[in-house]
């Protein structure tokens, strides 16, 4: 989970972010990122009836991408930012590492990250 000042909650600012976030896209999910002027990265998981009908898998697909958010990226995502990911279908039955590498490269495609900070390369 992710810590509370680093949550995204309001629908309203999640609504903000929809229409004037910058997207970037990879196969599996695409980030939209908008500055927020605060000292903290704040973010969201968003996995629609389009992903899944199951309620589970879209609590699944959204909780690998909460906690691969806070693991490796929370950290070295510059600080002022409200990011909001949507999974998409293909996302179902990735394994967290999957997830981890699809994140890192949406993340630096939309100049989140440096390159240096993602260790590992998006497989083709």
């Amino acid at each position: 989970m992710l810590p509370a000042q680093h949550r995204l909650r309001n629908k309203r600012d999640v609504e903000r972010v929809s229409r004037k976030g910058r997207p970037a896209f990879a196969r599996t999910l695409t980030v939209r990122h908008v500055a927020n002027n605060l000292p903290v990265v704040r973010a969201t998981a968003v996995a629609g009836l389009k992903v899944s009908k199951r309620a589970t898998q879209r609590n699944r697909v959204k909780r690998l991408i909460r906690e691969s958010l806070r693991r490796e990226f929370l950290t070295r995502i510059p600080p002022g930012h409200d990011i909001v990911v949507y999974a998409k279908k293909e996302l179902i039955g990735k394994t967290y590492q999957e997830v981890v590498d699809e994140l890192g490269y949406a993340l630096r495609k939309a100049g989140l990250l440096k390159r240096a900070d993602v260790t590992r390369e998006r497989k083709a």
